[in-house]
């Protein structure tokens, strides 16, 4: 009889111990990928390694297609190196231009010739006026046409910057891989680009832009979020901040906002969208905002919060 106790006994502390250990839990990995910490979380009872390296990979891959720098697609448009574009980078800055179209020009990929006057933001240069002016002919997305899978600027110097766009579409691509993977739940972020699916409520939170915190807590199913911010990446001289946004018509640092959060179905969009209307400027912003029905929040240079009509509704309808 005790015999049988003790028998019945183990198998319990086995059966618990299955269930404990089989029990979904949150796996989380990141890597230095586009110049960015990138962070890929899982929910799942074991860590899906196999799935979460081909999602790094896909970002990885994408990096490579669009970096101004090596040997892949973008690199070579701006050296004149290429003839066939590949499908992707061609999608992308079909998508570009329609982001140009949407924002009135605030978002433009030929502002890669200015980010070099800028010394790409790596040190505290401040270019002169002349050298801007110069260089301002150069930028403008309407030059860019298309033929097949072959492209053509208006000026041989004109030079492509996909990196608006670029990250958040690795991101979406990354979530697609773990999908088909096998992963039910889980959030992929790179540098702030986020998406999250399965049937999960993730919180996010904007950072504070002027702060070591958050300034407002997002609950979010399905959905992806993007912001642009002039904290990220800038310097300050003589009591000024230049951060890397330019505004492709000026030649300059845009201004008007510090902060611009897009919430929509997939981040390539909302990566764009939040760039565009950073420069665009917040009265127009939102305005373009509520004409699409898009959740959004944008935040002023004199901090003022301003948000469209939809936030609300669509950071609530996963409660």
């Amino acid at each position: 009889m005790n015999k049988k106790i003790r028998v019945i006994g183990s198998l319990m502390v086995v059966a618990f111990l299955s269930i404990f250990f089989l029990r979904e839990k949150e796996f989380t990995t990141t890597k230095w990928i586009m110049n960015t910490r990138c962070e890929i979380k899982v929910i799942a009872r074991i860590q899906p390694y196999k799935a979460i390296n081909k999602a790094f990979n896909v970002m990885e891959r994408i990096d490579s297609l669009v970096s101004w720098a090596g040997s892949g697609d973008i690199a070579k448009i701006n050296k004149g190196e290429i003839d066939e574009i590949s499908e992707e980078v061609l999608y992308l800055i079909k998508k570009g231009i329609e982001t140009g179209d949407l924002t009135q020009g605030a978002f433009d990929i030929t502002i890669r010739p200015l980010m070099e006057v800028w010394d790409n933001f790596k040190s505290q240069y401040v270019p002169k006026e002349e050298e801007v002016k110069k260089i301002l002919p150069l930028i403008n997305y309407k030059e860019v046409t298309l033929a097949g899978s072959k492209i053509n600027f208006g000026n041989t110097k004109m030079k492509l910057d996909l990196s608006g766009l670029a990250k958040g579409y690795a991101v979406d691509l990354a979530v697609e891989e773990l999908k088909s993977a096998g992963v039910k739940a889980g959030l992929v972020n790179a540098g702030g680009d986020i998406k999250v699916f399965g049937g999960k409520v993730w919180k996010v939170g904007i950072k504070d832009p002027r702060g070591t915190g958050v300034i407002k807590v997002l609950s979010l199913k399905n959905k992806a979020v993007a912001t642009s911010g002039d904290y990220e990446k800038y310097f300050t001289l003589d009591e000024a901040r230049y951060c890397h946004i330019l505004n492709p018509r000026t030649g300059v640092p845009a201004r008007e906002c510090i902060s611009v959060t897009i919430i929509s179905e997939n981040v390539e969009f909302a990566d764009a969208l939040s760039t565009g209307i950073f420069v665009l400027g917040p009265e127009k912003g939102i305005v373009l905002l509520d004409s699409l029905r898009i959740s959004g929040l944008i935040i002023t240079s004199d901090f003022r919060f301003l948000e469209s009509k939809v936030f609300h509704e669509i950071c609530n309808e996963a409660q």
